[in-house]
């Protein structure tokens, strides 16, 4: 088992934050989802900061709370991330810092079939949903290879079945 932190990564809707809390109780370790801090720390929603502030505000609250979590000396635990969290270079090497990141990879097929229902997500508000969902997989794609020490695919299972693979990918590391 690995005495290092772990960094969810992956497009919105792969389960990072469902996976991250059930593999944080597994090991023993604390869970903190990134878009959950944030929203705290700014007293507001992400679809209020991206309404009022914009996307590229809510990029710099990512990026500096990436800061405070790589600092020295801070206790392994699982985060989870936002999905665009990736496209800053400067993020990629601060999750790298703060320990083992894992993509959780997804299809566009699924992701449209999770997030059927949710009106929350700014970036998903568009009449295409489809052809949004893969215009930013494709961007963020490379991104998202860049950051990730480990790959495990997520589609087609559930999360229950996608945390004990998970849990056998982090005993092999």
């Amino acid at each position: 088992m690995t005495d290092k932190s772990i960094v969810l990564v992956g497009f919105m809707g792969s389960g990072k934050s469902a996976l991250g809390r059930i593999i944080a109780g597994k090991l023993g370790m604390p869970h903190s989802d990134m878009d959950q801090l944030i929203q705290s720390r700014a007293g507001m929603t992400i679809s209020e900061i991206f309404a009022g502030s914009g996307e590229e505000a809510f990029r710099d609250m990512e990026t500096e709370l990436l800061r405070e979590l790589a600092a020295p000396g801070r206790e392994p635990a699982v985060y989870s991330t936002g999905g665009g969290v990736v496209m800053r270079p400067e993020n990629r090497e601060l999750m790298r810092q703060i320990g083992t990141v894992i993509l959780l990879d997804i299809t566009p097929e699924s992701v449209l079939t999770r997030l059927s229902r949710d009106t929350k997500r700014p970036l998903l508000q568009s009449p295409d949903r489809k052809a949004r969902v893969e215009e930013l997989m494709q961007k963020r794609r490379p991104a998202y290879l860049d950051a990730a020490d480990y790959i495990l695919s997520v589609d087609n299972r559930t999360k229950d079945e996608n945390a004990a693979r998970l849990m056998k990918l982090l005993e092999e590391i």
